[in-house]
């Protein structure tokens, strides 16, 4: 990655610059007291084309860096990265990082279904709209959009910053669960807008789990991306999964299911339902398993001020 380079040239540089300003005081002191003239203008060249590059390659580190995370966080919070830098790099690389973060899975209700009888010139634009309404619920809410699988989002809440304390770990969950109940919410002005134009309205169902991740550089050298990954990204996705078959036995306000230990972050700024336990795949024993019905506008409202 060129965000390698910039660290060591940029001490380089330093020392150069430093130099030539070494080389000009001794040419102004050879000048005064001893009448010998110095070549000056070289090193003076030197210090400002220096300055130049130094600047240039910090334009370069940011673009390096903002291409990383970019396409997955808003504008705003891409600044802070590249403002807060330092705490994710080292020696301009960046590090694999082990935090704890609250991951959200969620995807289109029958989505295969609706696919195979969709012309393909009219699917992928109303995806695509589905799509960025519910990246700007996440982005709202202080959450990254790790990537898009298909109709499917995975999202989280707690990254690339590692947090210092519980409350900020339960702030992470908040904001999931938030953008959550937001992401269906919307969905209400844009099924109408949908309906309007004879388009398939859409139902989601989301899956939302607090653990540890391991979250750094993930692909070949010519194509990076941020991503986090480990057992806390397959057990959101699991419970995503679990909606399906929960949403036909228990009526809910919300696709939402959330697991016990995200619930233990928000039980109390939201009000919440168990919806028993039931076996995850990969996991020895049953998982409680809640679903988040509103959030306590006190509580709720407290936190935020």
């Amino acid at each position: 990655m060129g965000l390698l380079l910039t660290q060591n040239l940029r001490g380089r540089l330093i020392l150069l610059s430093v130099a030539c300003v070494g080389w000009w005081g001794l040419c102004l002191l050879g000048l005064v007291y001893g009448k010998v003239m110095l070549p000056a203008i070289a090193p003076i060249g030197t210090i400002l084309l220096s300055g130049m590059g130094l600047q240039f390659y910090e334009q370069y580190e940011k673009q390096e860096l903002m291409n990383l995370f970019a396409r997955h966080v808003s504008p705003e919070m891409a600044e802070v990265i590249w403002q807060r830098k330092n705490e994710i790099l080292t020696q301009g690389q960046l590090e694999p990082q082990e935090l704890t973060a609250t991951v959200l899975f969620s995807d289109i209700r029958g989505f295969t279904q609706i696919s195979e009888h969709f012309p393909p010139n009219e699917l992928l634009p109303w995806l695509n709209e589905y799509l960025h309404e519910m990246t700007q619920c996440i982005m709202s809410h202080g959450g990254i959009v790790d990537k898009y699988i298909g109709d499917g989002i995975m999202a989280v809440f707690g990254v690339p910053f590692a947090r210092e304390t519980q409350g900020e770990i339960q702030q992470d969950a908040i904001q999931a669960i938030a953008a959550s109940i937001e992401m269906h919410e919307k969905l209400i002005p844009l099924n109408r807008s949908l309906a309007e134009k004879n388009l398939p309205k859409i139902k989601i169902g989301v899956g939302i789990h607090t653990g540890k991740v391991v979250a750094g550089s993930v692909g070949g050298k010519e194509r990076l991306s941020y991503s986090v990954v480990g057992d806390t990204v397959n057990t959101a996705s699991r419970l995503e999964s679990m909606n399906k078959p929960l949403s036909l036995k228990i009526k809910r306000p919300f696709n939402i299911i959330l697991s016990g230990a995200t619930f233990d972050l928000v039980r109390d700024d939201y009000v919440t339902k168990s919806l028993g336990t039931a076996p995850i795949r990969g996991r020895e024993e049953r998982m409680a398993l809640y679903t988040a019905i509103a959030p306590k506008t006190s509580n709720v409202n407290s936190k935020k001020s």
